[in-house]
């Protein structure tokens, strides 16, 4: 079985307008390649490749996006994955795609003879999404079945009506971060990504039409963003109207809404930025952040607790995990991290109990919507606690139980464990 990235590689061209008075057009825009070789041979497809055996598919989808714009240091979200048995004729390939905002002004590499920027147009019905993507030299229409699963998350299924007009099965693919991108520039600031550092109002607001397709109310719009921009002295001519003020977004300090904060880390070097995010958004829009796991063992290492996630939880929830886990708070260190959550989960006094820092690892894990991307730290104790001294926290943890080796490859080889690989094979190698 193959592992690839596809690549979503939005940015914002500038069209000028005949009439001069007028601004100039702002579309939203894609990086489309054009195959030389088969399966799909001279169609146009997403850009991506194969994952090699030492990357992450975040990482293999920054070095292709390196290798298409030269464009370092851009933040990634996690879109989608394609898993259909039949989506490459070459072999079984699952595929993780991922949206790239982009300032086309960086961009100073030029693209590869076989790549393009193309504008994209949709526009949405009921039933279905009809799609055009188009420039100088080439255009592209077709349409996928729309299905909303469920109104209030949001949630949708598509499928194709006119097939292969793309290869494999980008179709999907670009309709699914297509509708992503839409999500998060109605609840994030990723709409800033696409812009250069300073901007007017006026194109602000257009590219919120374009990508949304939606008409804005000029005194809501502003009203919206007027703590979010602040103005600057420098001012620029649009069109035939007088000049106009340069905005740009004011750098605001993140502040807790009944979320918890955690700190963003480089995949790189495993060391924090320097910002801070809310746990839920940092699983939303698949941000690095950190963790801490614990394996608890009992003295004669015959057997490890484990702990079943309660139903609510938005990852896997009722299946079994290690010992105890859970996120580290911003400015917390990973020891004061793990202490905690023994106490909070099992109830028991981390102070009696001695813990082993064993290694840090990065770990992504992709549950449904949610891709979770962790530095984890994994702490090793060895205890013979009675199961009859542990109180649950109720909220997070539904039951535990001490296991053996065969029986917790059991658990594994029937899925019924979270995919916590580096976790398991240290335990086996105890037991």
């Amino acid at each position: 079985m193959d592992y690839t990235v596809d690549l979503l590689i939005f940015g914002i061209s500038n069209k000028e307008n005949s009439n001069i008075r007028e601004l100039s057009k702002k579309n939203l825009s894609i990086i489309l390649v054009k195959r030389d070789k088969d399966p799909f041979n001279n169609m146009l497809v997403l850009p991506g490749g194969y994952v090699n055996k030492n990357e992450t598919s975040e990482e293999a989808a920054k070095r292709i996006l390196e290798k298409e714009t030269g464009l370092k240091d851009i933040q990634l979200y996690f879109s989608s994955i394609s898993d259909d048995v039949k989506r490459d004729p070459r072999n079984r390939t699952i595929s993780v795609s991922y949206l790239a905002l982009v300032d086309i002004e960086k961009i100073t590499n030029e693209l590869k003879a076989n790549s393009s920027w193309f504008d994209v147009d949709y526009v949405i019905n009921d039933d279905n999404i009809n799609i055009k993507l188009f420039n100088e030299n080439d255009s592209l229409l077709f349409t996928v079945d729309r299905k909303i699963i469920d109104k209030k998350s949001n949630l949708e299924s598509y499928s194709l009506i006119n097939k292969n007009k793309m290869g494999f099965d980008h179709e999907l693919i670009l309709i699914k971060g297509l509708m992503e991108l839409r999500n998060k520039v109605q609840n994030t600031d990723i709409i800033f990504n696409l812009l250069p550092q300073r901007f007017t109002i006026g194109s602000l607001e257009q590219i919120f039409e374009n990508i949304l397709k939606e008409k804005i109310i000029n005194s809501a719009f502003r009203r919206t963003y007027k703590d979010k921009l602040k103005v600057t002295n420098q001012m620029v001519k649009t069109g035939g109207h007088r000049p106009s003020y340069l905005y740009e977004l004011k750098e605001k300090d993140i502040k807790k809404n009944n979320d918890e904060l955690v700190d963003i880390y480089d995949s790189e070097t495993l060391k924090k930025t320097g910002e801070v995010i809310s746990k839920k958004s940092a699983h939303s829009l698949g941000i690095w952040h950190s963790s801490v796991h614990l394996i608890i063992i009992n003295k004669d290492k015959t057997k490890t607790l484990i702990q079943k996630r309660t139903s609510n939880k938005d990852l896997y929830p009722n299946m079994w995990d290690i010992s105890v886990g859970g996120h580290i708070s911003s400015n917390e260190k990973d020891i004061e991290s793990v202490k905690r959550e023994l106490n909070e989960e099992l109830g028991l006094n981390p102070n009696k109990y001695e813990m082993k820092l064993l290694k840090k690892y990065k770990e992504e894990l992709i549950y449904k919507n949610i891709d979770n991307k962790e530095i984890v730290s994994i702490f090793l104790m060895y205890s013979d606690i009675n199961e009859n001294e542990i109180k649950l926290q109720k909220s997070e943890v539904s039951d535990i139980k001490w296991v053996t080796k065969d029986e917790l490859n059991t658990l594994i080889k029937d899925k019924k464990m979270i995919p916590h690989l580096e976790e398991y094979n240290i335990i086996n190698n105890i037991l």
